[in-house]
């Protein structure tokens, strides 16, 4: 079953900058920059069954595009919760020069080349099966965190066009975790990339701020369009009360 796109623009939502309060430092772009993240919100099986998740619970899953320009969704969808994350990401039109940060839930490499193409940056993390050549490798300066710098090509499938991108392995000097992130954009420096990805955290706190703002004891239907007319408003009412 096919989902709902809710909104393509940010004026339907008005979130409290205090509820989704930043924990890392905010970065500056000319251009836009976006949290790509879905999360799945329960439902009664017996009540619901078009939400069937996985034989034993019903979902659907809120996706959204969150701009770091107020902290609003820009692009939200909220389809049943089985359907996959690049099932939603391909419907979102994100602008030409803006910077998208992801989790490796959306690791399509078509997908990445067509961001690409579009003029679109993105920051990720690399999967764990991904077979790649190095082209060339970039000095690191010795403390940044940084353990290499290097630009790659992806070199599984035969019959995708292959474009470089570069591949970061940071060191988090906190917590002591290495992380690969990828980027389509060549010139940015290391610590850069690495910086944009924390802000992803910016989106898992709407998410978290949404599920303990949006409660809904009943609703008034049980058609999939019932369900998620009833959980906007509420939302909309609830986001309404922090502005």
């Amino acid at each position: 079953m096919s989902g709902l796109v809710i909104s393509s623009t940010a004026t339907f939502f008005h979130v409290s900058m205090a509820a989704v309060k930043a924990r890392v430092a905010v970065i500056r772009f000319k251009g836009k920059l976006f949290s790509l993240d879905g999360s799945l919100f329960n439902v009664a099986m017996e009540i619901f069954p078009w939400a069937n998740y996985n034989n034993k619970k019903a979902a659907f899953k809120l996706h959204l595009g969150l701009d770091h320009d107020g902290l609003i969704p820009a692009f939200s969808a909220v389809p049943i919760g089985k359907e996959s994350e690049m099932s939603q990401a391909r419907l979102f039109a994100f602008p030409r020069g803006s910077v998208v940060v992801f989790d490796k839930g959306y690791n399509d490499y078509t997908w990445h080349n067509a961001l690409t193409d579009k003029g679109v940056f993105f920051v990720t993390r690399i999967r764990g099966n991904a077979i790649y050549e190095v082209i060339s490798s970039n000095p690191v300066r010795r403390g940044s965190g940084i353990l290499s710098d290097e630009i790659i090509r992806y070199s599984r499938k035969k019959n995708m066009e292959r474009k470089s991108v570069r591949k970061i392995v940071y060191l988090d000097q906190e917590t002591g975790r290495e992380f690969t992130f990828i980027s389509n954009h060549l010139r940015w420096s290391a610590s850069t990339i690495a910086a944009i990805y924390k802000q992803r955290w910016q989106v898992e706190l709407f998410f978290k701020w949404i599920k303990q703002n949006l409660k809904i004891k009943s609703f008034i239907g049980t058609s999939m369009n019932a369900v998620i007319t009833q959980s906007w408003r509420r939302y909309a009412s609830a986001s309404s009360l922090h502005g």
